[in-house]
């Protein structure tokens, strides 16, 4: 179960982006929507295994995305060309009905991928193939399906500093012939 996009707000929201590295190969990253008013609900991916779940957590009171927790683990970080879709300006409005109360948690099993390319760092909770379109807000993108459904965010504009410790974690894969590989450090 996808959340999904009822609406837009043109409004600015200033937006904080924290990078904790919490081992050696993993990266905590908060997003928060300094707009936050109220204690949020929270949507959560929960089938990663051995990392926490991805939490987003949505203003119930206005439907802004308030904040997002997520992992980077450098075994699973995928290398990606351009994601070549339309962008337009905004922050999405959630359709908060599918939460109870305020402070509620919604667990999905379903796990996330991570993706980095060229100062942009994509959290996809489906196929890219399936992004239809982008709404962004200060340094973050969020992406919707084609039923309006959130399928994933990135973060933009990677600082030098967020970009060193990405590759501080980011293990080079090699696999045998035929296989993937992987060279970002």
């Amino acid at each position: 179960m996808f959340l999904e996009k009822q609406g837009l707000i043109t409004s600015k929201f200033e937006i904080k982006i924290f990078f904790q590295k919490v081992a050696t190969d993993l990266l905590m990253v908060n997003i928060v929507n300094q707009a936050q008013s109220g204690i949020p609900s929270y949507w959560r991916l929960t089938k990663n295994v051995s990392i926490p779940p991805l939490e987003l957590g949505v203003d119930c009171q206005n439907g802004f995305i308030s904040n997002i927790t997520f992992f980077v683990d450098g075994f699973d970080v995928k290398n990606i060309e351009n994601i070549n879709i339309s962008i337009s300006d905004g922050a999405v409005l959630v359709n908060t009905t599918v939460f109870k109360k305020t402070n509620d948690y919604i667990d999905v099993k379903q796990s996330y991928d991570v993706f980095y390319n060229k100062r942009k760092l994509i959290c996809s909770f489906s196929e890219i193939k399936n992004f239809m379109k982008a709404f962004k807000m200060d340094r973050i993108e969020v992406f919707v399906n084609d039923k309006n459904q959130i399928v994933g965010f990135s973060i933009c504009d990677l600082s030098e500093n967020e970009e060193k410790l990405l590759r501080s974690i980011i293990q080079e894969k090699c696999y045998g012939s035929g296989g993937d590989i992987l060279h970002i450090l």
